[in-house]
């Protein structure tokens, strides 16, 4: 059985060019009539909260406990009836008003009369190398997941694992020994629990890439696990592929506004300084005007816009003059929608919507028209410090004091003083630092790269991470 999953590396978390929320994997999609099981489920642009959210798999498959690890991700103990029917089963989880269903996310079957082996990939949407601590194994990612079901005699077995890349080639072969399996047993185990792995001389040139850019090369990666006999005879074998790329990039908005989540920002122009994050090449710009009673996002996008604007190579827009008036004490929200080129063609990604109010006509507290931040763009490594400096300027272009208030574009992108200070994260990728002072703000760009004379890691101790052992 060949299986593809299609799955991005990406240089942002959290990122998707969908805004439905949805179940995009269940690790592992097979078990065994009377078994009970770990199942994780992950989702995207879903809101799962501990407690509240509930898992169905219809009729035979009893739901024990729901550990929710965040928004996307959870894990659910199952017990599989003996006499649940076999097939395929839909997926139902539900969290307040929000209902998510997969079709055939898991297969429920029983024993047989042939060993089986089924291998099931978790989705990651960023695989860093600073994900790896080396001074802790068990925090080692999680991978993928191996299901061995045995027939009906017992047996010594032995599982083998090749992971492969499509133009390196067999990249690591891994091992793990399963003695005296009794009949129709059922072994369940992942990416850290094998007894022995060894790497192929011709990854060398895909972990050196790894250690430059900090993350796994894009590719076609290929996992294959053959299950065999003490005599060496294979009776089971499963595969799974997945195409890894870095080419997708994010978007954040910056300002005017808040997210729909908070009351909307106020601000005094009739001309607002539309400001957003992203290293795509260009963009479409929509403004909605907010109805009253109108809170949703649905809501709002199905409005007629009050101004459109595409193909947009700059991150901003000011609002020009000759668009429709923006009338005070009327909410608007804003969105954009951003292009980028890939290795397959042209993709799209949508950001959040943000809205705001425009105040009354006294824009005399206003003396700022504008925030300049400097340096404008650098690069730095992971970790390295740098300081910034944000320049408010009137109408007149002349400079005025201030303190602004800062931030980092992604959260996870580093962390910044009052003053400026700027610490980069752990994870190779650009950030915004963004400087705000009465609702105007600027930004600057930062690279972060991967420092490749970090003594801190070790490219062996990546592989050693993710088998949870040595090499042999």
């Amino acid at each position: 059985m060949r299986k593809y999953l299609l799955l991005f590396i990406v240089l942002f978390h959290a990122i998707s060019g969908f805004t439905q929320p949805g179940i995009i994997s269940v690790v592992p999609s097979t078990v065994l009539k009377g078994q009970q099981i770990n199942i994780i489920i992950k989702g995207e642009n879903t809101h799962f909260v501990q407690s509240e959210t509930s898992i169905d798999f219809g009729q035979g498959i009893s739901v024990k406990s729901v550990s929710v690890s965040g928004p996307t991700i959870l894990t659910a103990v199952i017990q599989v009836d003996a006499a649940a029917p076999t097939g395929s089963r839909k997926l139902v989880v539900q969290t307040s008003q929000e209902f998510v269903e997969m079709d055939d996310a898991l297969e429920v079957i029983e024993t047989g009369n042939e060993v089986r082996a089924v291998i099931s990939l978790l989705p990651v949407q960023a695989l860093y190398l600073a994900d790896f601590d080396p001074n802790n194994i068990k925090s080692a990612p999680l991978i993928f997941n191996v299901l061995i079901i045995n027939d009906q005699q017992i047996r010594n077995l032995k599982s083998k694992l090749t992971i492969s890349h499509g133009e390196y080639g067999e990249i690591i072969r891994a091992e793990k020994s399963h003695p005296a399996v009794q009949p129709g047993k059922t072994i369940s185990y992942n990416n850290r629990e094998f007894d022995e792995y060894n790497v192929n001389n011709s990854a060398d040139k895909l972990l050196k890439l790894a250690a430059q850019t900090g993350m796994l090369p894009p590719g076609t990666y290929t996992y294959k696990i053959e299950v065999f006999n003490d005599a060496g005879d294979l009776l089971a074998e499963d595969e799974i592929s997945d195409e890894l790329t870095n080419d997708i990039t994010n978007i954040e908005l910056i300002g005017p506004g808040e997210g729909l989540d908070f009351s909307p920002e106020v601000i005094f122009t009739e001309f607002p300084y539309f400001q957003w994050f992203s290293q795509a090449f260009s963009y479409d710009f929509t403004l909605y005007e907010v109805l009253q009673g109108q809170s949703s996002k649905d809501e709002i996008l199905s409005n007629v816009p009050v101004f459109q604007q595409k193909n947009i190579s700059a991150t901003s827009l000011i609002y020009p003059s000759s668009a429709e008036k923006l009338l005070p004490n009327k909410a608007y929200a804003w969105q954009v929608k951003a292009y980028f080129t890939t290795a397959t063609g042209q993709k799209e990604i949508i950001s959040d919507v943000y809205w705001f109010t425009i105040g009354g006509s006294d824009k005399s507290h206003l003396k700022i028209q504008r925030i300049e931040v400097e340096p404008e763009m650098i690069n730095i490594s992971t970790g390295e410090t740098h300081q910034f400096t944000a320049y408010g300027y009137d109408d007149k272009g002349e400079k005025i004091k201030m303190m602004a208030t800062w931030k980092i574009i992604p959260s996870d992108g580093g962390s910044i003083s009052q003053n400026g200070l700027f610490k980069a994260g752990k994870y190779p990728k650009p950030v915004a630092v963004l400087a705000e002072y009465e609702g105007i703000s600027g930004y600057s760009t930062v690279n972060i790269l991967w420092n490749i004379n970090n003594q801190y890691f070790d490219i062996g101790q990546l592989i050693d991470d993710i088998f949870g052992l040595p090499q042999k």
